[in-house]
Formats: structure tokens, sequence, C-alpha cells
């Protein structure tokens, strides 16, 4: 197996993991706020990437898409949490708020990624050509 490709799968498997956990935690925790506990009692309010996991959708179809591509495509998804909108306090307006902290989760995670790449140390760097580690030896 191409070692480039463990690497790849080593750097991307967490940061996407905790993106999918998150996103969906965040679904249910608004979802809580407005009276409705479906995902709570389930315990899909959780940051346990277990709990979120689609066998199908979260692990077959992006390494199909991978192989199938040559990983110029992939794709997945989660479990969707479950809310039932008539369980809101106010159905009309409830329904259009439980998406809303999805937003600012992933705005959240975007910069922290950001931060990440900007501190990670050159050796972690996916272009190879354009960071030489060790430097190079300087010339007299």
């Amino acid at each position: 197996m191409d070692p480039c490709l463990i690497q790849t799968i080593a750097i991307y498997a967490l940061p996407v993991t905790f993106a999918i956990t998150l996103h969906e935690a965040a679904h249910g925790y608004a979802a809580r706020l407005l009276g409705e506990n479906t995902a709570y009692v389930l315990g899909r309010v959780s940051t346990n990437p277990m709990r979120h996991i689609d066998p199908i959708g979260t692990l077959v179809i992006p390494i199909v898409l991978y192989f199938v591509t040559s990983g110029a495509f992939i794709f997945g998804y989660a479990k969707p949490v479950p809310v039932a909108f008539g369980n809101l306090r106010n159905p009309r307006w409830g329904s259009l708020w439980v998406p809303r902290p999805v937003r600012a989760a992933t705005s959240c995670r975007r910069s922290s990624g950001a931060c990440s790449r900007c501190c990670s140390p050159p050796f972690m760097s996916m272009n190879r050509s354009s960071r030489a580690w060790p430097p190079p030896p300087a010339s007299a």
C-alpha cells in the first residue's frame, strides 16, 4: 500500500470524524434547547463519533468512491439526528432554528482547521515538492 495514501487517510480521518460528530450533535442540541428531546433520549446529543457513524454512508460509500474515481470524488454521510418537529415548543420557528447551530459549529471547525494548518510543522505538509524536510544544507 502506498505510504502517501496511509498518510492522507491518517491526516484527514480525524478532522472529518470530528466534523461529522460536531455537525450531528449540534442539530440534536438545538432541538433539545427548543423543547424536543428525541435525540437526547436516544443518546445522539454526543461528541462520541460511534453514535453518529453509519456503516454504509460513513465507511463503505467513501471507500468505494475513492477507488472508483481514483480519489477525485469522495462523498459520505452520517446517521441523521431524529427530530420530531411537531414536538418543538413552536414548530413553525423551531424548524427554522434547528439547522442554525450547525453553521456556527462549521465555522468554528473551519477556523480551528485553518489554525492547525498554519501552525503545523513542515513535515506535515502534503506538498513535499515545495518544502523539503529536513531543509537542505546552506551552501557557502
